[in-house]
């Protein structure tokens, strides 16, 4: 996770948050070129189920793209080579465009083995605003695109009640650049996402 996190703050609260190096933020390795073709299957099939985003986020959307381009070129160099509109990722026959009507984000996710989900403050409130996913452990995209967190969460009983303010500071107490991870255990019964897997 990405963000401006004020650990000095006393309302912070840290979820289970811990600071991460840098060079670790995205960590590429053999498989990407089974993930990318995965990914592309899935946007072929249906694409409004694996990326949506919000009117007004392009801005954000291509602050993260940004960013993530950098990055990747920077701390993984040997991976990832940009010319003036392509990027050459290792293992990928074809560089992939860097411009186009595409949305920022879309594209991006297409850099990834992750997936990329793009939340922002508005009234108060850290919204869903767009996101690239492929691999959501048994939710929809399309149901949360839109939604603060409190939305998001609103169907695992007691979360919001308990918790939901918390989540919200550990955002919301924020100033400096920092990555944070933060670990979910999610257990499915086979090793493949099949709900998310493209025939």
């Amino acid at each position: 996770m990405l963000g401006r996190t004020n650990r000095d703050s006393p309302q912070f609260i840290s979820m289970g948050l811990k600071p991460l190096d840098t060079k670790a933020w995205v960590e590429p390795d053999a498989l990407f070129p089974q993930y990318f073709d995965n990914k592309c299957r899935l946007f072929a099939h249906d694409a409004q189920a694996c990326f949506a985003e919000t009117q007004g986020s392009r801005l954000a959307q291509e602050e993260c793209a940004e960013r993530l381009l950098v990055y990747l070129c920077e701390q993984h160099g040997q991976l990832y080579r940009r010319d003036e509109h392509e990027l050459h990722i290792e293992g990928l026959a074809d560089g992939l465009s860097l411009a186009g009507d595409a949305p920022p984000l879309m594209r991006a996710g297409f850099w990834l083995q992750d997936d990329i989900c793009l939340l922002e403050q508005r009234a108060g409130r850290h919204v869903l605003i767009a996101a690239s996913l492929c691999a959501p452990s048994s939710w929809y995209l399309q149901e949360k695109i839109g939604l603060p967190l409190a939305g998001i969460h609103e169907p695992v009983p007691g979360l919001n009640a308990q918790i939901g303010r918390q989540i919200e500071n550990v955002l919301e107490y924020t100033k400096d650049i920092k990555i944070d991870i933060r670990t979910n255990s999610f257990q499915a019964p086979t090793t493949q996402n099949a709900r998310m897997e493209a025939k």
